[in-house]
């Protein structure tokens, strides 16, 4: 899910809960008065002018959620179960992490998360940005799913849907063991560097 992320013509926030809604209803991008009623729904719901949901808006949700739909269709064609808007929790010592995936695939071998990621974006220079961003949100749900199932691997793919662009991470179960000792650790760390860059 985005953050507060806006612009003048509509929230992108509100954008992006429904390019998600859609890509798990599966609608097809043809189906502009589909796409327009659900936005109308969300916005009505987040209180947004509905002046500013205009024809432009409705294409761009369009090409968003094309781009979705057919990822899921290539991720999913050997998944012997799928399931859209799961709730992962990782236990550690010290607490718990806890999500939504956007999208799981299940395979004998692994698991793959997809993570829709509707920012705007200019560059392939904001996608390695954006990347290294969420690469924490994606190794938590990876935890998470190790630890209901040891034996598989798995990938997780943030599909920026503003540039069509699949960036996907893999971990091995050996690997998901090292990462789910130190997990909480490095994410106090990297909080920590984080907080120390903003200032105040």
């Amino acid at each position: 899910t985005e953050g507060d992320e806006s612009d003048a013509n509509f929230p992108r926030n509100v954008f992006g809960d429904i390019v998600h809604r859609a890509a798990e209803l599966r609608v097809d991008a043809a189906e502009t008065e589909t796409i327009r009623d659900l936005a109308h729904q969300y916005a009505t719901d987040r209180d947004v002018d509905l002046a500013r949901l205009d024809s432009d808006t409705v294409a761009e949700l369009a090409a968003h959620i094309d781009i979705a739909v057919d990822f899921l269709e290539d991720v999913n064609e050997d998944a012997q179960a799928t399931a859209d808007e799961i709730r992962v929790q990782a236990d550690f010592d010290t607490g718990e992490v806890h999500g939504d995936i956007d999208h799981l695939a299940v395979t004998d071998a692994a698991y793959h998360i997809v993570d829709y990621k509707t920012n705007r974006l200019d560059s392939a220079d904001d996608i390695d940005a954006k990347e290294r961003h969420y690469r924490w949100q994606m190794l938590a749900y990876a935890v998470a799913l190790h630890q209901t199932d040891p034996s598989r691997s798995v990938r997780a793919t943030l599909l920026f849907t503003d540039l069509a662009e699949p960036r996907t991470l893999s971990w091995s179960p050996a690997e998901l063991a090292d990462h789910a000792s130190s997990l909480p650790e490095r994410i106090v760390k990297h909080l920590a560097s984080e907080l120390d860059a903003v200032e105040f």
